[in-house]
């Protein structure tokens, strides 16, 4: 999605797991053309265009700590089915 002057303000991929599944991979919406519906806009668009193309179900990960993500998710029916942790360590340099 561009804005008027053409700069890039957001963007969406969902990607297909198989015939019948989507999944939202990456919802993207510039700094400052947040909170003007924008990410709703993107994940109905693509949701219907996944429907359109057979898929009956959907999935996404979202960060724990992104709250507003979380709550557009929940606000289009989506539901925590499982919870994942990820682990970092630092490498010692040689």
């Amino acid at each position: 999605v561009c804005s008027s002057d053409r700069a890039i303000v957001g963007a969406n991929w969902v990607r297909r797991h198989d015939a019948h599944e989507a999944e939202i991979y990456v919802i993207a919406v510039a700094p400052a053309a947040r909170g003007i519906g924008l990410g709703r806009a993107l994940a109905v668009i693509g949701l219907e265009t996944a429907r359109l193309d057979g898929a009956a179900t959907a999935s996404l990960y979202c960060a724990a700590d992104n709250d507003p993500a979380r709550r557009l998710y929940a606000s289009l029916g989506f539901r925590v089915t499982r919870t994942d942790r990820a682990y970092e360590a630092e490498i010692p340099s040689r």
